[in-house]
């Protein structure tokens, strides 16, 4: 169905006034004006071009005049505090990640931003971190219900057309309508997002001849999208799964046929704006043999995915907290291997004094024996000692007895004999010479008796 141009210029007016009237946006531009915000414009291809057209015509209309940082390095934003980043595809996680790693350090710093319309898909922990310093637009139902769903944005999404819808379209002197021709340009993509779509021989990636451009205002943006938008006045039929050049297409006026790319963008944009063109259909139907792209599937996808998001989450929490665990099980059982060494150390050293103790009790025990065995051997001596005294004495007594009967007392005491036994009792009283006596005695013993045997005899 071809949509008249008053038709067409209608429904450009109706859908850039919502940009240009929505709360969210309003709240945002006067944001920018009140803390001096920096512009980081998108970055990439044509289509990039086209929304950054948008941002800049959105910045007039507000009376901004935003200083603008460019660049992909990771400092490039130090020093900033206050940041507005232009909407784009590039949170497409797992496809796209300039945009996550540059804005890193920017919020690690406390930097707040808002970020124009864009698609999210992924990125959950990036949101999570720094949701509560972002300002969040979503271009379509898809990404503002996954943005809704992240705690730390509460309050801080809204859903809005994508900026290229934005674009002042009389200011910028393009054709619109059609040109009478038959010819069909085909326009699909060659890049990361493509679906594998079927490409005819004469397919040209339009939006890639302009790549890897900041698009920092409109002497950047115009040039190149007014040739683009003068080859495509030259067919009245488009196909594309380029969002953006199905954008620059509808707002000509031209026969869109828009077909889906690697996620769900382009059917998500399509449901939320693209559908208001009467002029554009989404193609459901996939020669290329992939299931058909609705929103029914869409959203059964989504949720899926979201499902499975949460689930691998939930087994990486459980999974870091098992390795927790285990690091203080890990560390516990060494402290315990460490006291069970030291208990063993102790254990070993106390065996060897116990040993030692042992040997050392041994030896003593068996010097013990070997000295009471000789004290025995001593005592038995002593004894027969003491018994040889006791019958010499006897013997010397009996014989000083019998000599004291036979001889006059008075002779006896004074005689030479007498006094010759009593130093013989005083010498005998001496320890030493006590020794001396008894040993002699124990000589003289047996001779005394032979000399009585020998008497007997004669």
């Amino acid at each position: 169905m071809i949509a008249p141009i008053e038709g067409l210029r209608a429904t450009r007016h109706s859908v850039r006034k919502e940009i240009l009237c929505h709360p969210g946006i309003v709240g945002a531009m006067n944001w920018a004006r009140q803390h001096r915000a920096l512009y980081f414009p998108g970055g990439g291809n044509l289509g990039d071009g086209l929304i950054g057209l948008g941002a800049q015509d959105l910045f007039e209309h507000f009376g901004l005049k935003l200083d603008t940082r460019t660049g992909w390095d990771t400092d490039v934003l130090r020093g900033i505090r206050y940041l507005v980043v232009n909407g784009s595809g590039g949170f497409a996680e797992g496809l796209w990640k300039d945009f996550v790693r540059v804005l890193e350090p920017f919020f690690e710093a406390g930097g707040e931003a808002v970020l124009l319309p864009s698609t999210v898909s992924g990125y959950r922990d990036f949101f999570t971190r720094y949701g509560r310093q972002i300002t969040v637009f979503a271009r379509e139902q898809v990404s503002y219900e996954h943005l809704r769903s992240i705690e730390a944005l509460e309050g801080r999404v809204h859903l809005c057309h994508d900026l290229a819808f934005a674009v002042d379209f009389e200011r910028t002197g393009w054709p619109e309508g059609l040109a009478g021709t038959e010819a069909r340009l085909s326009l699909l993509r060659a890049d990361e997002e493509s679906r594998g779509h079927a490409k005819p021989r004469d397919n040209i990636d339009l939006a890639l001849i302009w790549n890897s451009i900041q698009w920092t205002n409109r002497s950047v943006c115009m040039p190149p999208l007014s040739a683009a938008a003068q080859l495509i006045y030259r067919f009245d039929d488009i196909e594309s799964d380029r969002l953006h050049m199905s954008v620059l297409a509808a707002l000509m006026g031209k026969r869109v046929t828009m077909r889906p790319n690697a996620y769900f963008k382009n059917k998500a944009v399509y449901e939320h704006s693209l559908h208001r063109f009467a002029h554009v259909i989404f193609a459901n139907d996939s020669p290329d043999g992939q299931p058909e792209l609705t929103t029914g599937n869409i959203w059964t996808a989504h949720a899926e995915l979201q499902k499975t998001c949460e689930a691998l989450r939930a087994d990486s929490e459980a999974l870091s907290r098992c390795q927790t665990e285990l690091h203080k099980a890990h560390a516990e059982l060494q402290k315990t291997c460490e006291a069970l060494r030291e208990d063993s150390e102790a254990l070993s050293r106390c065996q060897a004094e116990l040993h030692k103790a042992h040997t050392l009790l041994a030896e003593q025990r068996a010097r013990t024996i070997e000295i009471a065995a000789r004290y025995d051997t001593q005592a038995a001596l002593n004894a027969a000692l003491i018994a040889d005294y006791e019958a010499l004495n006897a013997a010397l007594i009996a014989d000083c007895e019998a000599m004291r009967v036979r001889l006059p007392q008075p002779d006896f005491r004074g005689s030479r004999g007498y006094r010759i036994w009593l130093w013989y009792l005083r010498l005998y009283e001496r320890p030493l010479m006590g020794r001396v006596l008894r040993g002699a005695r124990k000589i003289v013993k047996p001779v005394l008796a032979l000399r009585r045997w020998l008497r007997r005899l004669t």
